[in-house]
């Protein structure tokens, strides 16, 4: 299987704290991983740092055979992210963003967002800073899936949701996870959510991956529950 992620010696520091230490990882096309850490872990500045959104100190990262810092538009192109963050223009409809993003990409399935628009029950004339955080974390999924990317990054992605708006999440997650070539990271501390849809898990602590298996594997290895795991591997 080809390798879709590769990192190396990925070190970060924010003032004198070390939030990424020396950290290696390989994620291969078709994985669908569940990331795992505490709160303060830095499991976003990881996502952040393997999209050069925040550039790590030191060490590489190469996304698609592609240094990070020399990332070409036609790759963009083929990863979505969402932020754990919305920084989406506020001044902007959410018809207005849709149109407005959506020109950006050579690729745009229109089906697939007016259907994510309507079974989210979404009002697109809102502006986007009139929506509530659950309703503006739904359109930055909306806008990440939209243009149909290979690798698909979100960072703790159902924390603003509800239950209902969870469950719809996961749905949509698990229909992206059936096709081979589709790559899924995403970052979360509930690990239920991940039980349902992950093959692989892969656990940060103290600035590197700890552990990193198929999710079967693991629930194999132990008698533990996966929250029990991580609690242990985290302890």
């Amino acid at each position: 299987m080809s390798i879709c992620i590769k990192v190396e010696k990925l070190t970060k520091k924010y003032k004198n704290t070390l939030v990424l230490d020396n950290l290696d990882w390989t994620i291969c096309q078709g994985d669908v991983i569940g990331l795992l850490g505490k709160n303060g872990a830095g499991k976003s500045t990881l996502l952040n740092a393997i999209l050069n959104v925040h550039p790590a100190d030191s060490g590489t990262v190469t996304l698609f055979d592609t240094d990070n810092k020399n990332m070409t538009s036609a790759l963009k192109a083929r990863i979505g992210y969402v932020a754990q963050i919305n920084d989406e223009l506020p001044w902007l409809s959410v018809k207005e963003l849709i149109s407005f993003k959506k020109q950006f990409y050579r690729h745009w399935n229109t089906k697939k967002v007016d259907e994510l628009l309507n079974r989210w029950q979404i009002d697109t004339a809102k502006l986007t800073s009139e929506l509530s955080v659950g309703q503006g974390q739904r359109v930055q999924i909306i806008l990440a899936l939209a243009p149909e990317p290979d690798l698909i990054i979100f960072d703790e992605p159902a924390a603003a949701l509800d239950p209902a708006g969870r469950r719809e999440f996961l749905k949509e997650l698990v229909n992206i996870a059936t096709d081979e070539h589709k790559t899924i990271i995403f970052s979360t501390h509930i690990t239920s959510d991940l039980e349902r849809v992950a093959n692989k898990v892969a656990i940060l602590h103290q600035g590197k991956i700890r552990r990193f298996e198929a999710l079967d594997t693991l629930k194999e290895q132990s008698t533990l529950s996966l929250e029990d795991i991580f609690l242990e591997e985290t302890a």
